[in-house]
């Protein structure tokens, strides 16, 4: 970079730059996931604009007794109007709350009357105070074998070593596909989250499907939600 801004930490490494999108926190919420539904849709106060879909993080705060939290995302909208998302779960049984931030980059402005904007050199917006920061804290990349936890085609698979999120992460959920019918028999994949318990991830999969009980290498996202 010949001009512009970067501002660097105490280890050197880069926080805002000009030359690159920061992600930031442009939509929030809580939310209550109510017993006897498979999926709830979340709409945005207001549209997303971003021409990229937003990346979505969720986190727990309270889950049933009748079972653990497995959710998956659907994105509703498209380029330039995001207008919010669907979270889902196998178990009609549960009864969850938590809270969900959507990220985006190169957002139009925040409208704060106060504080910081960077822009690029085409005039795109690269970093607003007025959003909140959201700043990947860790990953977990390796997992244990896939274990048939009910006798009923549904598998799960514990971080490994064990991954619990601390009390200002989230877990993003993108990467998730949503429950589908086949032959009248459900199968999803997702990620479990219990309050206090390590992160895991579920799958149900159709009789005589699972052929292997390692995962193998698949990237689960963990972010912090705050300021810069």
């Amino acid at each position: 970079m010949t001009a512009g801004l970067e501002v660097l930490n105490d280890d050197g490494v880069v926080q805002i730059t000009s030359s690159l999108g920061t992600l930031l926190g442009l939509r929030s919420g809580a939310y209550s996931a109510p017993t006897g539904q498979y999926s709830q849709s979340i709409t945005f106060s207001t549209p997303v604009t971003t021409q990229y879909p937003p990346l979505i993080f969720i986190r727990i705060d309270t889950a049933s007794s009748g079972g653990a939290s497995s959710f998956l995302a659907k994105l509703l909208g498209s380029a330039g109007n995001w207008t919010g998302f669907v979270l889902a779960r196998g178990n009609t049984n549960q009864s969850n709350t938590g809270k969900w931030v959507a990220g985006g980059f190169n957002p139009p402005s925040s409208g704060a009357t106060y504080g910081l904007q960077v822009f690029d050199e085409t005039g795109a917006l690269t970093f607003d105070s007025g959003y909140p920061v959201i700043k990947f804290s860790k990953i977990v990349k390796a997992w244990g074998n896939w274990v048939d936890v009910s006798q009923a085609y549904v598998y799960t698979a514990t971080s490994s070593p064990p991954v619990a999120l601390a009390a200002d992460e989230y877990v993003m959920v993108n990467q998730f596909i949503t429950s589908h019918l086949n032959a009248g028999y459900q199968s999803y994949f997702g990620v479990t989250l219990t309050p206090g318990q390590p992160v895991k991830l579920v799958i149900n999969v159709f009789p005589g499907s699972m052929t292997s009980i390692n995962i193998g290498y698949f990237a689960l996202p963990i972010a912090k939600v705050g300021a810069a």
